[in-house]
């Protein structure tokens, strides 16, 4: 397919550990009409972490009175992962590279809202729970990464985590592909 779009993008990954599971958190993103992780394009002369940075300022849901969240984060690919697919917004043939970081809390409280899910480790990278498209993604991330998506930093522990938890009754138990 010829590429009518190219991309270069930021995902973070926010990660929690409950009842010994590996979780992280996804946002509901209106335009593409499903769950991702966050972070978005990068803007002209703006670095992966700056771009990471205005993400999540821009697609975490605040926690109600809550203080600012300020997050570490870390760039974990020394290059971009690259892929191509569908966009889900524009539904052109686009070219991503994408920078994956992760986020440690050092501030606030994390605060997950209705448009946000968990989902376990064992069920991102499986087709049951995850469109062909963005599991092509995760497999990806996770061969990328020294010590696959799990081994990603975690983010807060539960008890900075106001709203929903995972592993709750919220369908986010993880499958029978988590260890």
């Amino acid at each position: 397919m010829t590429v009518e779009r190219s991309v270069d993008a930021t995902l973070v990954l926010i990660k929690v550990i409950a009842h010994g599971w590996s979780f992280f958190l996804q946002h509901w993103d209106e335009a593409a009409s499903q769950y991702q992780f966050f972070g978005g394009q990068l803007k002209p002369a703006e670095d992966p972490i700056e771009a990471a940075r205005r993400e999540l300022t821009e697609e975490l849901t605040p926690s109600p009175g809550g203080k600012p969240l300020w997050f570490d984060l870390t760039l974990l690919t020394p290059q971009p992962i690259e892929i191509e697919g569908s966009s889900p917004t524009y539904a052109v043939h686009t070219a991503y590279r994408f920078w994956i970081c992760d986020a440690v809390l050092r501030r606030g409280r994390l605060y997950v809202s209705e448009r946000e899910r968990w989902i376990g480790e064992g069920d991102l990278l499986s087709s049951e729970r995850t469109d062909a498209q963005s599991l092509r993604l995760y497999q990806l991330i996770d061969a990328t990464l020294p010590h696959g998506i799990g081994g990603v930093a975690v983010t807060a522990d539960l008890a900075r985590v106001d709203g929903e938890k995972p592993g709750t009754d919220n369908g986010d138990a993880p499958g029978p592909a988590c260890v």
